[in-house]
């Protein structure tokens, strides 16, 4: 569903805009931890740990990749429709403006 919120008070859209925040907060933490010990794993694998560093620096330098992400990694478009659609049944209808439907509403009509 998508929303105009120019017609919403600050109040209003911070109700909206918090459970939003959260709810991706808690996935990107747990994406981070996942890419964080893989880092490690890796690193220990192809031996590029530094014997004198502490394991902060090399924590900060995963997050670091990942802050980086849209600079390294070209993301086709398709593929998100395709795992959009597979993992949370929604299908985008137009990419610009962005139109998202809820495939299964849409299939019980």
């Amino acid at each position: 569903m998508m929303i105009d919120y120019s017609d919403l008070s600050d109040e209003d859209y911070e109700k909206i805009l918090e459970p939003f925040e959260e709810e991706t907060k808690k996935y990107l933490e747990k994406i981070a931890y996942d890419y964080v010990t893989y880092y490690l794993a890796m690193a220990f694998k192809y031996k590029v740990l530094e014997n004198d560093c502490d394991i902060l620096p090399h924590i900060n330098a995963a997050l670091d990749d990942i802050g980086y992400i849209n600079e390294k990694i070209n993301l086709k478009v398709s593929t998100i429709k395709k795992m959009l659609k597979q993992k949370y049944g929604l299908t985008i209808k137009n990419e610009s403006p962005l139109e998202i439907v809820d495939t299964k509403k849409e299939d019980q009509r």
